[in-house]
C-alpha cells in the first residue's frame, strides 16, 4: 500500500461521485493528509443494490456494490479493493501540474512508486486481477497467468478479424441451438423472459422464456411480460452468443442496451458461457 505522506495537509480536494466506492475512497485517503474535502454526489437516499449516500460518506473520515450489478456472483475473485484507485490518484496528487494531461493506469503508476506486491489490493490475494473494462487490449501474460490458477479471464487480446456480417439465418439458427440447450433446470436457476430488439439483417423481436416449464425461445413478443430487453445488432448478438463478444464488454461500450433487471441479464451472460462450444 501507498503510504500516507501528508503532503496534501491543507489542499482543498474536491471529488465528484464520492458516495460509494472509488470516490469514497480517494476522500477518505487524501483525508488522511489532512486535506479539506469537498464532495458531491447525487445519491441522497439509499439504493437497493448500491449502499451509501453523500451523507453517510461524510461521516467518515470495497470490491464495489456496482461490480457486483455488472460481474455476478464470483466476480470478486478477480477484482481489486478500491485502494488501489486511491493510492494511484494520491500519487498523482503528488505529481506537479505539468503531469496534467496523462492517461495513467493504477498499477503502472504505482509500480513508478516502489509497489512491487498487489497482493494487498486483491479481494483474494494471490489471485490476478481482472484489468479494467475500459482497456481495449488484453496482455496475454496476464490471461495466461489467469488461466494457469483456475480463473477465467473476462477479456482477451485477439488479432483484428474482418468483421463479416451474419449469415442469412443466423439469429434463427442460434436461437434454436439455445432451444436444444433448454432444461428445467435451467428454467429453474434463472426464472427471467428475455425480449431481443435485433437490428440490421435477419433482425426483429425475439423472445427466450425462462419461467415456463422447459423453456421457450421464438419470433415476436412472449406470451408473459418480459423481464429484460436487451437492444443491439444481430452481428453483436450473434458474437456475444458464440463467445466472441463478452456482453459486459458490450454493454459497457454501448453496443448492448438494456431495460429492466439487471440480476437476470447476468444470469443470461452464464448461460451463454455454456453455449458457446456449440455456437
Amino acid at each position: 500500500m501507498l503510504p500516507n505522506t501528508g503532503r496534501l495537509a491543507g489542499c482543498t480536494v474536491f471529488i465528484t461521485g464520492a458516495s460509494r466506492g472509488i470516490g469514497k475512497a480517494i476522500a477518505l485517503k487524501a483525508a488522511k493528509d489532512g486535506a479539506n474535502i469537498v464532495i458531491a454526489a447525487k445519491t441522497t437516499h439509499p439504493h437497493p443494490k448500491l449502499p451509501g449516500t453523500i451523507y453517510t460518506a461524510a461521516e467518515e473520515t470495497i470490491h464495489t456494490a456496482a461490480m457486483d450489478m455488472l460481474g455476478g456472483s464470483g466476480i470478486e475473485s478477480q477484482c481489486r479493493k478500491v485502494d488501489i484507485i486511491a493510492d494511484a490518484a494520491y500519487a498523482i496528487f503528488k505529481k506537479p501540474k505539468s503531469f496534467t494531461g496523462n492517461f495513467v493506469i493504477d498499477e503502472n503508476i504505482l509500480k513508478e512508486e516502489g509497489i512491487k506486491n498487489f497482493d494487498a489490493y486483491a479481494i483474494k490475494p494471490g489471485h490476478p486481477l481482472l484489468p479494467d473494462f475500459f482497456l481495449d487490449e488484453y496482455p496475454e501474460p496476464i490471461t495466461k497467468k489467469m488461466e494457469s490458477t483456475g480463473a477465467v479471464p473476462e477479456f482477451k487480446e485477439e488479432k483484428p478479424q474482418p468483421q463479416p456480417k451474419p449469415r442469412l439465418g443466423a439469429v434463427e439458427e442460434t436461437f434454436r441451438i439455445v432451444k436444444d440447450s433448454l432444461s428445467d433446470d435451467v428454467v429453474k436457476a434463472t426464472q427471467g423472459i428475455y425480449l431481443f430488439e435485433l437490428s440490421g439483417e435477419d433482425g426483429g423481436t425475439w423472445f427466450l422464456d425462462l419461467k415456463s416449464k422447459g423453456g421457450n425461445v421464438g419470433y415476436g413478443e412472449p406470451s408473459d411480460q418480459a423481464d429484460v430487453v436487451m437492444s443491439m445488432s444481430t452481428d453483436d448478438f450473434v458474437k456475444m452468443f458464440s463467445g466472441k463478444l463478452k456482453p459486459t464488454m458490450a454493454f459497457m461500450s454501448g453496443r448492448l442496451k438494456i431495460k429492466g433487471n439487471m440480476a437476470l441479464a447476468i444470469k443470461l451472460e452464464k448461460l451463454m458461457s455454456q453455449m458457446n462450444a456449440r455456437l
